[in-house]
């Protein structure tokens, strides 16, 4: 019984050659249309791939898009501005220091300790019998230049306090 069907049904006289070669073709027909379907579907496949389908964003996601974007936004106008505050700095310490250094008094050894308040601290500074006067009488100012201590008229702490009100200036009155 090792034959097939086909064989048997040859033997027996109910089909014949041609019938067996027809239904042969047809199964051989049926495959490679298969095999072709097949191949199709998997190019098509490839290609959906290769090409990216666009499907419409959501609101959600358009919501994320521009926030990203604003974020992005500000984070660049808080650099700007930082620059621009740290120019604008610099350019009122350059101001000051040549209004400093243009009208500056040289401190020559005195024998007078003055004493001044900078916050809860007590700073000193020696003086002349002359200096101390205008000092008293607010005529000058002290102030600070690199961290030494220096005299410096009061018209100039004015104009100083104008530029940048946050530099030290010692004005007594």
């Amino acid at each position: 019984m090792a034959t097939s069907l086909q064989d048997q049904l040859l033997q027996a006289g109910i089909v014949t050659e041609e019938q067996v070669q027809n239904v042969e073709n047809e199964k051989k027909a049926q495959k490679q249309k298969r095999f072709k379907a097949k191949k199709k579907q998997t190019q098509a496949k490839t290609r959906v791939k290769k090409t990216p389908q666009t499907k419409p964003q959501s609101d959600l996601e358009k919501f994320y898009k521009q926030r990203a974007a604003l974020e992005k936004k500000e984070r660049k106008e808080s650099r700007e501005a930082k620059l621009a505050e740290k120019k604008l700095k610099k350019e009122r310490h350059e101001k000051v220091c040549k209004l400093i250094h243009e009208c500056k008094s040289e401190i020559p050894e005195g024998d007078i300790r003055f004493n001044f308040a900078i916050g809860n601290n007590i700073k000193y500074i020696f003086i002349n019998e002359t200096q101390q006067e205008k000092l008293s009488n607010g005529e000058l100012a002290i102030t600070f230049l690199k961290g030494k201590k220096v005299l410096i008229p009061a018209a100039t702490a004015a104009d100083i306090n104008i530029v940048d009100p946050n530099k030290i200036v010692i004005l007594l009155q």
